[in-house]
């Protein structure tokens, strides 16, 4: 019997759970672990902007989780704190060199308020979601609100992240936005090929152990990092999509909205002990030549302004 068979026969309440951790997880941080039969489990980190940290689809590990075992707190470099996860969000205030010991912006450096969770029941399944609100905001000027909703269900299979973000500010904002996918294994292994449809793709920095986008190479054993950046990427019905499959059949797909994320970009890490690959849309340039200028470095958002964007990760 399928999921909602079991909830219409009243033989099954607790498809999906939500357990909120008080304290700290092995890694130094708070968050909210979701369970949903059959489906997804993952964790939502209230105090690094309600992002993403581990994930597992029925019970198979999604996210990518750095080397690093425990955030050493501020006065360090963000090399130093990054602990990975399936969701880092770059940004509002800029997505390019990082800083202030965050991944590219503050948005992972700063807690979201008002978070709250609910679970739904119908007759189809149960779903589930957890808001809440993370401010980019300066005393005397910049004030950015984004408003996140992360959604899943047993009849979805896909993890859904929705932002709304809007100026609460009395002048024009620049917002840059990116959202690091990351993948680890088994969800990605060397020989694995990355689907990206776009009119061109070129790499800020060209490696011998990465020389194509396309497919994963094997672990080396030195540090070295390949990004690259996808020009003109194919958008069905507004919706772009990066697909990701190993040599064994396994499939990611990162799904995004591509009017108000019109970009990708791709990381790889073949480092052995680090081994990482990075779906990355965006609103704004990471390295290109747009970056030098302060009109295209980042999307002008105007005082009463809302953006809207959302990505999808589907694992099966």
């Amino acid at each position: 019997m399928t999921v909602a068979d079991l909830l219409r026969a009243g033989l099954l309440r607790p498809t999906a759970a939500v357990d909120v951790v008080e304290g700290r997880d092995e890694r130094g941080i708070r968050r909210i672990t979701v369970r949903v039969a059959d489906g997804w489990s993952f964790d939502v980190l209230p105090d690094r902007g309600l992002d993403i940290g581990g994930a597992w689809w029925r019970g198979t590990p999604v996210a990518w989780r750095s080397p690093i075992e425990t955030d050493p707190g501020p006065g360090r470099g963000w090399g130093d704190r990054f602990l990975g996860g399936l969701l880092v969000t770059c940004g509002p205030d800029q997505i390019g060199v990082a800083r202030d010991g965050a991944l590219h912006g503050r948005h992972s450096a700063t807690p979201a308020h008002d978070v709250a969770w609910r679970r739904t029941l119908s007759p189809a399944g149960v779903s589930v979601e957890i808001t809440g609100t993370i401010d980019d905001v300066h005393m005397f000027g910049r004030h950015v609100r984004i408003r996140r909703a992360i959604t899943t269900s047993t009849v979805d299979e896909a993890l859904r992240v929705h932002d709304r973000v809007e100026n609460l500010g009395l002048e024009p904002a620049p917002v840059a936005l990116l959202y690091h996918v990351n993948l680890g294994a088994p969800a990605i292994a060397p020989g694995a090929r990355v689907s990206i449809e776009a009119e061109r793709t070129i790499a800020r920095e060209h490696t011998q152990s990465v020389p194509d986008a396309t497919v994963l190479p094997d672990p080396i054993q030195h540090t070295e990092e390949t990004v690259f950046a996808h020009i003109g990427v194919r958008a069905d019905d507004g919706t772009a999509r990066a697909i990701v499959t190993t040599p064994d059949g396994r499939r990611t797909e990162v799904a995004w909205s591509a009017g108000t994320l019109p970009r990708c970009y791709q990381w790889v890490l073949p480092t052995r002990g680090g081994w990482a690959l990075g779906i990355e849309p965006a609103n704004a340039p990471l390295f290109e030549p747009e970056r030098e200028s302060e009109q295209t470095r980042a999307v002008r958002v105007s005082p009463g302004e809302v953006i809207e964007t959302s990505v999808a990760i589907t694992y099966g």
